[in-house]
């Protein structure tokens, strides 16, 4: 239970895109006011960036579902191998790496 009942949760993957695109926008800013030289225009394409930028991500995200995704969620994939067992000194000494003759 949170500590105040009437505070607003947000998620670990909204706050992240929250600062994140904070961050890019006055990186954006900053970038367009020192090639541009004027406030108006660097505004100008800044707003077009934050406006553009979360449907250009959206969009990402979703080709990624899309084609990465499914392949995962198939049912029926067989189990993840299991990893290799560690090798003794003994085997090291050997150089065997725990193969049999």
């Amino acid at each position: 239970m949170p500590a105040n009942p009437k505070a607003i949760a947000i998620n670990r993957p909204l706050a992240k895109t929250i600062t994140f695109r904070t961050i890019g926008t006055v990186l954006d800013f900053t970038t367009n006011y020192v090639v541009i030289s004027d406030a108006a225009t660097a505004a100008t394409l800044t707003a077009f960036g934050f406006v553009v930028g979360p449907f250009v991500y959206l969009g990402h995200e979703m080709l990624w579902d899309h084609y990465i995704a499914p392949q995962q969620r198939r049912p029926g994939l067989p189990a993840p191998a299991k990893a290799a067992l560690p090798i003794s000194r003994g085997q090291q000494r050997q150089g065997r790496a725990g193969l049999s003759p």
